[in-house]
């Protein structure tokens, strides 16, 4: 018979105690001992009980010993006629038939009802007696076992608490698919970012396409440089690593073309064009009105030639303001083009001139000491003039007396229209003026 429900709910507590500590829950095997008035040890012995499903239930428990007291008065008769003392067989059936089935669920239903236990089969037995030898409990070899030794060999328990094992094994197969398909993603976007490179390239080194069409080709160029560059300070976008980023390797292969085609396009055209404007000035005559008002813009003109010579001192914003002043216009490309392209393709051939010392120009050492040497001597007449005019002043103000407002205004009092105590020096008086300064 079965123990009383307390000891039964103090069994599964224990059951589930040991399988928190363990990290695992077996199945459980109910094994019911029935007892007989006499011995029959003797009779011969099989697996007698059933087994059920995991997440069993109530009815599928009654449904399964159902089956059994058929089955057990065909077997009992058979071993009754054999012996007449082994009628376990048949006295089991019969309890059953008489309300042993009902009891048996009753009685095992707060076990189903725990869904961290699993009842895997109940099973029936006469007593065995314990071998000469064999420590407590321990575990007799006999074929009523047979039963549960097939069965739990297509069963298995689970595991207690967070499934440590399984969420790796989830995690490792979650991660393989993702790299996978990043891996995947990756190749194509850097497939297609070398091929549109390519392609940019192949167009801006071609000398046969149209001036126009050359320019807008490496204009592009430039702005995969740019984008490529920004990768590499900030990092590549997700879709394009996964250990394929090709970024590094694709911005060192295009510098070296980048610069072929810049040479070609933008700083020996943009260097003829200062050299062309200094030549001018230097031949213009000396003491002219004209040298004297591009002056100043030959100042930056050199300046911008010579940051062209020595990238170390180079200023992108002043050397692409004075290369586009000076260069509005290009032959063979339209003025609505060059004015969009011009001056972007300037300012990123400036901006990189100090990090690229490789792309100088040569300097026309001649043509750089003729400016200077003009600009120097202008530089000096208009000092000098500024040294005599301030010496003048000087000389002219103890003469004049200052005016006030009164004085300004002769016989008009202008008190009511406004006021003010400042006063106009006497050496910039139209007296002082006429006296001695004109």
């Amino acid at each position: 018979q079965l123990s009383p429900r307390s000891e039964i709910d103090t069994a599964l507590r224990m059951l589930e105690k040991q399988g928190q500590q363990l990290g695992w829950q077996a199945p459980v095997y109910v094994w019911n001992v029935q007892c007989s008035r006499w011995d029959q040890r003797d009779r011969p012995t099989q697996t007698v009980g059933c087994f059920l499903p995991e997440e069993g239930t109530p009815p599928l428990l009654a449904a399964g010993l159902n089956t059994l007291p058929s089955q057990l008065a065909a077997r009992g008769m058979a071993q009754a006629l054999a012996e007449i003392r082994h009628d376990f067989l048949l006295r089991l059936a019969q309890s059953m038939r008489d309300g042993g089935v009902e009891r048996l669920v009753r009685q095992l239903t707060p076990l189903l009802d725990r869904p961290s236990i699993w009842l895997a089969g109940v099973m029936f037995s006469l007593p065995l007696a314990a071998q000469s030898g064999m420590a407590e409990h321990g575990w007799l070899v006999e074929s009523s076992w047979d039963g549960v030794l097939d069965d739990v060999r297509h069963i298995r328990g689970h595991a207690v608490g967070f499934p440590w094992e399984k969420s790796a094994q989830w995690g490792l197969m979650v991660l393989a698919v993702v790299w996978g398909v990043g891996s995947f993603t990756s190749f194509f976007a850097n497939r297609h970012q070398i091929t549109l490179s390519r392609e940019r390239v192949s167009q801006a080194s071609d000398r046969q396409r149209p001036l126009s069409d050359r320019l807008l080709s490496q204009y592009a160029l430039q702005r995969e440089l740019d984008r490529l560059q920004y990768r590499e300070e900030e990092g590549a976008p997700w879709y394009s690593r996964f250990g394929l980023n090709q970024n590094p390797a694709l911005l060192k292969a295009l510098w070296p073309v980048y610069q072929r085609n810049n040479t070609q396009l933008i700083r020996d055209d943009a260097a003829q064009v200062l050299h062309q404007r200094l030549t001018e000035w230097v031949n213009l005559p000396p003491g002219s009105p004209q040298r004297r008002q591009r002056m100043k813009a030959a100042y930056a003109q050199l300046k911008a030639y010579l940051m062209m010579a020595q990238p170390a001192k180079a200023n992108a914003v002043f050397m692409s303001r004075v290369l586009m002043e000076n260069w509005p216009q290009r032959a063979g490309v339209t003025d609505g083009l060059w004015q969009n392209t011009g001056e972007s393709l300037l300012r990123f051939y400036a901006q990189h001139l100090p990090q690229h010392p490789d792309w100088k120009i040569t300097a026309d050492a001649g043509l750089v000491s003729e400016v200077r040497r003009i600009l120097l001597t202008q530089l000096g007449q208009r000092n000098a003039e500024a040294t005599l005019y301030q010496k003048m002043l000087q000389q002219v103000a103890p003469s004049y007396g200052d005016l006030g407002l009164a004085q300004m205004t002769g016989a008009t009092d202008a008190r009511r229209l406004f006021s003010t105590n400042q006063v106009v020096p006497g050496m910039f008086t139209r007296q002082a003026w006429e006296g001695q300064v004109q």
